[in-house]
């Protein structure tokens, strides 16, 4: 995985002098595996065109599986942007980071902040674990348990590089959703829907077969899927999982040259995700455009409840399908084409067409922790972006900074 810090020691006193300029709010616990320019103070959302963004942070049990992980109760944050134009019956939208990222990252190239100002629904971005005795880097954990026809069901992932670890996650987004919808009423809950990059892709798609009464519809990118469908054992309901599986539409977007998560893995979930969701019919559509991408259109319909699942395939482009990474996202010169179609409008073209036939029951288990001596209602402010602001742009102009390779 490229790393944020590219290989130029001759910089690295001037970059964290910098950094220490401006760390208010922003250096991590020792405990923690964020990466140091994760910004966490939800100002600093704001020099990436974000304003009044706020940080809610909760505490959360694991149902935990992993023999050497405690499984003890964890503080878990999120942020929540809210445009001004986002009034009655809004809709929600959870984006989900990758492997090693954090809200702020995907926020910068995602394109669901603009999005959400533009179509006016609530943009819920949450944290991945943090925890550096259970993770190395950010991830979400996520069950596993699907066969993929040889018999031999998946593990979980995505977290723990030694051996297979396993925390409530889902339970945590699902908590993140009845949370936010408590706070803003006027969202409406038959349009939840679940977007992400990556390992946050995998996560959307296993909120999307897991809590299937809650999820809308899926919008994601560069991922695949490891989570069997619900079956109804107990150890499911001890979970909360929905059972019997409410077929959700899907939509996933892929570069065909990504070297993380392979175009494969995005074909046999595609087909997975059609099959459980009774699709009769498949075509292929070819699009090609001299002053764009050229990309497929591959689509399962004839779907149970219209729960349609499409596979949106790009020539020449990789890990990051979204426009302008090359040179922010990754390097420059590593063979790939930059992505110059909007793929997050054509996941957002697909989901506001679903809405969930009945509204989810939503109830909050967990218990919110204080946000730095604030009252739940006050939003967060502070000069700070400013001087992070100068601090990233130096160390961009000096080639230092890069969104990390996540998956």
């Amino acid at each position: 995985m490229m790393s944020l810090l590219r290989n130029r020691s001759s910089f690295m006193p001037l970059a964290l002098t910098l950094l220490l300029m401006a760390s208010t709010g922003v250096v991590h616990a020792a405990e923690s595996n964020l990466n140091p320019l994760c910004f966490t103070d939800p100002a600093a959302f704001a020099f990436i065109g974000l304003t009044g963004v706020e940080r809610t942070c909760i505490n959360v049990g694991g149902k935990d599986v992993s023999d050497d992980y405690d499984g003890a109760v964890h503080e878990r944050c999120f942020y929540t942007y809210t445009p001004s134009c986002a009034g009655e019956d809004a809709p929600l939208v959870m984006d989900m980071h990758g492997t090693e990222s954090c809200p702020f990252f995907s926020a910068a190239y995602t394109g669901w902040a603009q999005k959400a100002a533009e179509e006016c629904f609530v943009l819920v971005l949450p944290m991945g674990n943090t925890d550096k005795d259970f993770a190395p880097g950010t991830c979400w954990s996520l069950p596993g348990g699907l066969d993929f026809g040889d018999g031999n069901p998946s593990p979980s992932c995505c977290c723990g590089v030694t051996k297979v670890r396993e925390t409530d996650d889902l339970s945590f987004l699902r908590n993140v959703v009845a949370l936010t919808v408590e706070k803003n009423p006027k969202i409406d809950t038959k349009r939840v829907y679940m977007a992400g990059h990556s390992n946050g892709c995998i996560a959307s798609i296993s909120m999307g077969t897991k809590h299937s009464d809650l999820v809308a519809a899926v919008g994601c990118h560069s991922g695949t899927t490891f989570t069997n469908i619900p079956t109804g054992a107990d150890s499911e309901k001890e979970f909360g999982y929905t059972y019997p599986y409410i077929p959700t539409p899907m939509i996933m977007i892929h570069g065909k040259e990504d070297d993380n998560v392979s175009y494969g893995l995005a074909t046999v979930a595609k087909g997975l995700v059609s099959q459980a969701n009774g699709c009769t019919t498949e075509t292929t559509v070819t699009n090609e455009n001299p002053t764009l991408n050229n990309y497929d259109e591959i689509k399962s319909t004839g779907c149970t409840n219209g729960a349609d699942v499409t596979l949106i395939a790009i020539d020449d482009v990789g890990h990051f399908p979204y426009p302008g990474c090359i040179g922010y996202c990754y390097e420059d010169g590593d063979g790939e084409t930059d992505t110059l179609i909007d793929t997050t409008a054509l996941a957002w073209d697909f989901m506001k067409t679903h809405s969930s036939a009945v509204a989810p029951v939503l109830k909050y288990t967990g218990v919110e922790a204080e946000k730095d001596g604030e009252k739940d209602d006050d939003k967060k402010t502070s000069s700070a972006p400013i001087a992070r602001s100068f601090a990233f742009a130096t160390l961009g102009s000096l080639g230092l900074f890069n969104i990390a390779n996540a998956w």
